[in-house]
């Protein structure tokens, strides 16, 4: 792709996938909740499409890790213009980096109001997903690539994810 080339990208779907909470588990809001954050990818390549199932997670980190207080996963499909110029055939895509940063950053809005919706009239409807900074959620949120291929992703506009994939 060339360097001044534009990738259109458009959302064809927002899906509310998975949400489960437990309110019994609630502390009161002035104990502070971790958040961790998930991801799985899809294509569907002869469709142009890109799924990305973000998945977030509230829990108390004294707690065991299989005890949480909410999960939410919400489904992002993105339509990406001639998405077979970026997938090998080993199924590695490679995108510029802002384009993976937006990915991302669409699927943490579409997170939070998922989440504020299903929490209204919860003990958890203050409990906010705060705004984060995108592009360090991407890069730890593709933390074994990005270990693996350190210094190509230092010195490249594009970012690469490798063996993440599911067809």
């Amino acid at each position: 792709m060339a360097e001044n080339e534009t990738m259109s990208i458009g959302i064809t779907k927002i899906k509310d996938f998975a949400f489960t909470i437990n309110e019994s588990l609630y502390r009161g809001e002035k104990e502070p909740v971790s958040i961790d954050f998930e991801n799985n990818i899809s294509l569907k390549k002869e469709e142009n499409q890109l799924s990305l199932i973000f998945g977030v997670v509230y829990y108390y980190p004294d707690t065991p890790s299989n005890t949480v207080l909410l999960t939410a996963k919400i489904e992002n499909v993105f339509l990406i213009e001639n998405l077979n110029k970026f997938v090998d055939a080993k199924g590695d895509i490679t995108f510029p980096r802002q384009m993976w940063v937006t990915i991302v950053s669409l699927s943490v809005t579409h997170a939070r109001a998922l989440i504020a919706k299903n929490c209204a009239g919860t003990v958890l409807q203050s409990t906010l997903l705060p705004i984060v900074n995108p592009v360090e959620l991407t890069t730890n949120l593709f933390q074994a690539h990005a270990l693996q291929n350190e210094a190509k992703q230092e010195s490249s506009e594009n970012f690469s994810l490798k063996n993440n994939i599911v067809e």
